[in-house]
């Protein structure tokens, strides 16, 4: 069940509450005060409830980078905010656009629901039409080279003990859209599902920053807009919870 339904349903159960409330708010005399001030109290709680919920739904959610698959942009214990209204208004739960803004662009970093229910962030790489081409670590747009330029090498340790080269590279998607990524160069998987295809309409293809730790368009397909939650922009708090920290340099920093 997901944050939507839960909060309707105690939007539900306070609501109940004060209709009955009301009904006998008369008959509450002054020897049961006490009575009174709960009622009140109830009152006020609903309607921030009620704030709470249009900002949820509507403006603003919350969101908690769980896994390595967009580093070096964002990390394990990030927590993010979402634009939900940055591309329309939506029915919640159904999830059908009422209000159309504007599309989703070329790098945007989406939060969207997925195949498997679960809520996934990653980075739009193709949109509606294009034709998308992923070969020996290289993205093709219409059959043009998207470049990448050399930045660092570093060693890593997997969870398997293995040690990984890893390039740290920019992209450039187009020129406004300039970002990191990590490339494993001793990691080559060849059994990609989705590697040359193309893009059906209210359609995107999203990867990952990190692109070979990462579970994304490559394997499972798209993602269409109706799935999208909202575009991620701003990080507001980075807990590295390995060493028990605070990252304080990423605090309230803007998401590109």
């Amino acid at each position: 069940m997901n944050f939507e339904i839960y909060f309707l349903l105690i939007m539900l159960f306070f609501g109940v509450i004060i209709i009955i409330g009301t009904l006998y708010y008369k008959n509450i005399t002054n020897q049961n005060k006490k009575i009174l001030y709960i009622f009140q109290e109830i009152k006020s709680i609903y309607f921030l409830l009620i704030i709470v919920l249009v900002i949820r739904l509507f403006v603003v959610d919350p969101f908690r980078i769980p896994s390595s698959s967009m580093t070096p942009t964002l990390l394990i214990g990030d927590f993010i905010f979402v634009n939900k209204f940055i591309y329309g208004v939506k029915v919640p739960i159904i999830n059908n656009n009422i209000i159309n803004i504007k599309n989703p662009n070329y790098g945007d970093i989406i939060v969207f629901k997925h195949k498997s229910k679960k809520n996934y962030i990653k980075r739009i790489i193709g949109l509606p039409g294009d034709k998308i081409e992923y070969k020996d670590k290289n993205i093709y747009i219409n059959g043009i080279l998207i470049h990448k330029k050399y930045k660092a090498t570093f060693m890593d340790i997997n969870k398997d003990g293995i040690i990984l080269n890893i390039q740290l590279l920019k992209e450039y998607l187009n020129p406004l859209s300039e970002y990191n990524i990590y490339i494993h160069e001793n990691i080559n998987y060849k059994d990609y599902k989705f590697k040359n295809i193309n893009i059906p309409n209210n359609s995107y293809f999203v990867l990952g920053d990190n692109r070979d730790n990462s579970e994304d368009s490559r394997f499972w397909g798209f993602v269409e807009k109706k799935d999208i939650v909202g575009k991620a922009f701003i990080k507001w708090l980075s807990i590295d919870f390995k060493n028990k920290d605070i990252r304080w340099n990423r605090l309230f920093s803007w998401i590109i």
